[in-house]
Parts: C-alpha cells; structure tokens; sequence
C-alpha cells in the first residue's frame, strides 16, 4: 500500500506553494514507511510514499521512462506485468524490476489504451511532459483509491483525502448530497466524497487533463455491467461440474499471480469460504507455512 499525491497547474494563475508536497507526504507516511520520491518541473508536482513490494533497492517512484519524457506514481500491483515485460522488452529499455515499470512504456505504444492491457490493482498517476498532460487512472475493481480536486486552475490528487486537505479550502464544506448517499447506503459511492469539489475515480475509469484545461475529462476503460448482462442474457454453456473446476483453475491462477512479491506475503482470514479457500491454495503455492491474520471490531456492525 503506497501513497501517490501530486499536482498540475494547468492554467498558471495560482501556483502551489513550494512546501505542499512535502506536507502531502507527512499525511500519507502511514501508507509509505520504506522511502519518499519526488518530482517537479514547470507548474507539476509528483510524490510518492512507498511501501516496497517489488523490487525493493530500484523500484524507487517516481518511475521514468528512457528519455525522462514520462513520469508514472502507481500504488498498487501488476500481476501480468511479466508477460507484458517480455513483450515489451525488445523494443523499450527497462530500468529497473519494478512490475510498475512496464505502465510507462505501455502507454508509450498505445497510449491511455495502455489501461485495457494491465490485469492488476492500482491507482496511478502519469505525467507526459511533451504533451504537458496528466493521466489518473484506477483499477477496473476499485481496489485503490484515487482522489482528486480542481482549486483556481490547479488539479490536485492523492492516494486519501486527507493530503488533499492540505491545499487551502479543500474539504472546507461538507457535501449535502454526500452526506445523504451515505446515511442511505452506509457508505459514499464513487465519485462522491464527504466534502464538496472533491471527487474520486469511479472503478475503471480514468481521467485526463491538459495544460489550457479548466477540468479533467473523465472517461471509461472498463465496465463489469455488460458482461454481467451477457451472461445473465446467454446462460453458462457448461454443466456445475465444469463451471466449478474453471472457476477453480481461475482462483488459483490469480492467486499464484498475486504472490509474486520480494517480501513475506500474508492472508487475511473473515472466517468465511472465500478467504479460507485463498489461504488454502497459498499454502498449497507456499514452501513455507502461511501467516494468516484475523481482524475483530469492538462496533458489531462492522466485525
């Protein structure tokens, strides 16, 4: 779990004071206790806080690409980045293991396109100095946060909302509307937050501003709904048997990609099937014995 945060003065009227990153990065060490990167140049600013997964002594953020034209921020893993890398590799220089690196060169063949190869969980940000243009992007299941907010012509994004806060009026006001989603749903759907002008990425989207550009343009990569309706519409053209051996081989496929790690990984147990099933197919992956561990809440509703 690392912390990104950063900033784009996309209109040159107010420009962020010089110590913002820095407090940025103080909020967010909990996220980040191995190492701090940083990076700026005319009007941008890119932070990070890492906690190091992959590739511990190179994989040092913010990542460059061989001209130092892009700048990538990722919290998160990519679990195809090996497959990717081969592909890659003839025709891109990489610099370090880091399963992150593959992101920059991606994009440099395909562009914001990049998204629909990457199989993982991530929240990113990638900053494109030719263009004079930042993307965010996150993952097509949510799993990593990506918050934002545009004050006088300068977007900000972090990993939470509380290094946001350390922009002057950001997250000043409560959000009415906000505030009612939650006491209905228990929590804040995408794209609401708490506070009033800040936002988060919805799951599978990803949002793109250019130097000149008052907003961010927020577009789609992913959507689970058709494939849900597809397959609700056409049935499944194979017996229970079948569909629980693939659904089997599926579970211990993505499992077996989400070890790869150069730290002990560990498991979470709810007491329930799905995560005994996961511990049971890492200890079946794990030369060494698992560590589990089990969370308990003293508020009943959430235990």
């Amino acid at each position: 779990m690392c912390g990104i945060f950063g900033f784009f003065d996309t209109l040159g009227v107010d420009r962020p004071p010089e110590d913002l990153l820095g407090r940025m990065a103080r909020t967010l060490r909990h996220r980040g206790p191995d190492d701090a990167g940083f990076f700026s140049e005319g009007g941008v600013g890119l932070g990070c806080r890492r906690l190091a997964i992959v590739d511990i002594e190179t994989g040092r953020q913010p990542l460059a690409n061989e001209t130092g034209r892009l700048r990538l921020l990722c919290n998160g893993e990519i679990y195809n980045a090996g497959s990717l890398r081969k592909e890659l590799e003839g025709r891109h220089g990489f610099r370090t293991r880091s399963d992150c690196e593959v992101v920059l060169h991606l994009y440099e063949e395909y562009g914001s396109s990049a998204l629909d190869r990457l199989e993982g969980m991530f929240g990113l940000a990638l900053w494109d100095s030719d263009r004079r243009r930042l993307l965010l992007a996150r993952d097509r299941a949510g799993e990593k946060p990506v918050f934002f907010a545009m004050r006088r012509g300068v977007l900000y994004f972090a990993s939470e909302i509380s290094a946001l806060r350390q922009v002057e009026d950001v997250g000043a006001e409560l959000d009415p509307i906000a505030l009612r989603l939650y006491l209905t749903l228990g929590y804040f759907p995408s794209p609401w937050t708490p506070y009033k002008g800040v936002r988060k990425l919805v799951a599978g989207t990803f949002a793109v501003i250019q130097e000149g550009w008052s907003s961010p343009r927020i577009s789609t990569y992913w959507n689970l709904r058709p494939y849900a309706l597809a397959g609700a519409r056409e049935g499944v053209p194979m017996s229970e048997a079948e569909a629980a051996q693939l659904l089997r081989e599926k579970l211990e496929a993505s499992v077996g990609r989400q070890l790869m790690a150069d730290v002990p990984v560990g498991v979470a147990l709810s007491g329930g099937i799905d995560s005994g099933f996961i511990a049971s197919i890492m200890a079946s992956r794990s030369p060494d014995p698992v560590h589990a561990f089990t969370v308990s809440f003293a508020e009943p509703s959430y235990d």
